[in-house]
C-alpha cells in the first residue's frame, strides 16, 4: 500500500478518535457538580479537549503528507505544538486524579510545575538530536536526527509521560475500598480501570519496545484509546441494567463527582 494512502487512511482514523475526545469533554464540561469541584471538571475536561486536538492535529499532519508536501519546519512547528499540546492534556489529567483522590482544591499546582518542566526536556531533547530531515518511511514521515538518543533514555522519557498518571489512577482506586455507595464503587472502579488499560498499554509498549509503527500495533493502539473514553461515558452514564443492580438512579450515578 502506497504511503499516501496509509496515511489518509490513519488520518480517517485519527479524525473519528479525535470526535470522540471532544464529545466525551463536551458531555465532562455540562455535568452538574459542587462549586469547589469545578475546577477539577475544568480540568478534566481540558484533558479531552487537548487530546482532541492533538489527535486532529495528528489527522491534518497525515493529511498534508499525503499530499506530498514536505517540510522540515512544518513538521517541527506540529511535533512542538502536539508536545506542548500533550504536556497541557496530562497537566489537566493529573490535576483531576490528584483532587478525586485528595479533594485538594489546588491541586493544579503540582502538575503545572511538573509537566511544565517536562515539556522543556522533551524540547531540550529534541534539539539536542538535531533533526536535519525527514524521509518517507513504510508507514509514516519519518525524522533524520544528527544524533540518537539512547534507548534508555528515550524508555525513561516515554515512562516519564505515563507512570506519573498510572500511580495517581492506582491512588484514586483505592477509594473503591473506603467508599460504601455501590453506585460510587462502580464510577471509580470504572474510571481506575479505564486509565490502567490506557497507560498500562502505553507502559507495556515503552518496555518491550514495541514498534508502534507497525499496521497491528497501530489499530491496537488505536482500538484502546477508544476503550478509555468509552469507559468513562460508561462511568458516568451507566446503562439501565447497571442502575437497576445497584437501585440507583441517573443523577445519583453522576452523584455530583466532577
Amino acid at each position: 500500500m502506497a504511503l499516501g494512502t496509509v496515511l489518509v487512511v490513519q488520518a480517517i482514523v485519527s479524525l473519528l478518535i479525535a470526535a470522540v475526545y471532544l464529545y466525551v469533554g463536551r458531555l465532562v464540561m455540562r455535568r452538574s457538580v459542587r462549586s469547589e469541584g469545578r475546577g477539577a471538571r475544568r480540568a478534566f475536561t481540558l484533558w479531552w479537549y487537548a487530546l482532541g486536538v492533538v489527535t486532529a492535529l495528528g489527522a491534518a499532519s497525515n493529511i498534508v503528507g499525503a499530499t506530498g508536501y514536505r517540510s522540515l519546519a512544518f513538521s517541527l512547528f506540529m511535533l512542538f505544538t502536539i508536545l506542548a499540546l500533550i504536556m497541557v492534556a496530562l497537566g489537566g489529567l493529573h490535576t483531576y486524579l490528584i483532587y478525586l483522590y485528595t479533594g485538594w482544591r489546588r491541586s493544579h499546582w503540582p502538575p503545572i510545575i511538573g509537566y511544565s518542566l517536562l515539556g522543556v526536556v522533551f524540547f531540550a531533547v529534541v534539539a539536542w538530536m538535531q533533526p536535519v530531515g525527514i524521509h518517507d518511511g513504510e508507514f509514516s514521515i519519518e525524522y533524520d536526527f544528527a544524533r540518537e538518543l539512547p534507548t534508555s533514555i528515550g524508555t525513561a522519557l516515554g515512562l516519564s509521560l505515563t507512570l506519573p498518571v498510572l500511580a495517581s489512577v492506582v491512588a484514586y482506586g483505592t477509594l473503591y475500598f473506603q467508599t460504601p455507595e455501590r453506585i460510587a464503587r462502580y464510577r471509580i472502579a470504572m474510571v481506575t480501570l479505564a486509565f490502567v488499560v490506557w497507560f498500562g498499554w502505553s507502559v507495556v509498549m515503552t518496555l518491550l519496545n514495541i514498534d508502534s509503527e507497525s499496521v497491528t500495533m497501530q489499530f491496537v493502539t488505536r482500538g484502546i484509546s477508544l476503550v478509555g473514553p468509552v469507559m468513562i461515558f460508561l462511568a458516568y452514564h451507566p446503562p439501565a441494567a447497571i442502575l437497576r443492580r445497584f437501585s440507583a438512579t441517573a443523577a445519583e450515578a453522576g452523584a455530583q463527582q466532577p
